[in-house]
């Protein structure tokens, strides 16, 4: 339980940050998941089953599916208005921001990406 309480809670806390970070990056941080597992499981490093482990057992997420389970999770809720207000402003849909010509993305309800440079 401590282990779940420190490390995995860490690990969700901010990973929307780490959307469209290096594989580098969420590599090595799968692997702190996967020792993680392992010492709440009491395996060896080299023993088969350690996704069946994650995802069965623990009910836990891999790196990549936990970073797009929560920025799904994020855009819905500023899809919703149940965000704070500094987030509003970086929602924008296709058609806001093209009036001028007709896109066919427009009736996929696509959101821009808001570009701050």
């Amino acid at each position: 339980m401590l282990v779940h309480a420190f490390i995995t809670t860490r690990m969700d806390y901010s990973n929307v940050a780490l959307t469209g970070s290096p594989t580098h990056i969420t590599d090595r941080l799968q692997c702190l998941l996967d020792t993680v597992a392992r010492l709440v499981s009491g395996t060896r490093k080299y023993d088969r089953g350690l996704s069946s482990l994650l995802h069965g057992d623990l009910h836990w997420l891999d790196v990549l599916q936990s970073i797009q389970f929560k920025l799904g999770i994020t855009v819905y809720s500023c899809l919703q208005n149940k965000v704070p207000v500094y987030l509003m402003g970086c929602r924008s849909r296709v058609t806001d921001t093209v009036s001028l010509r007709h896109l066919r993305s427009a009736s996929q309800h696509y959101l821009t990406v808001p570009c701050y440079w």
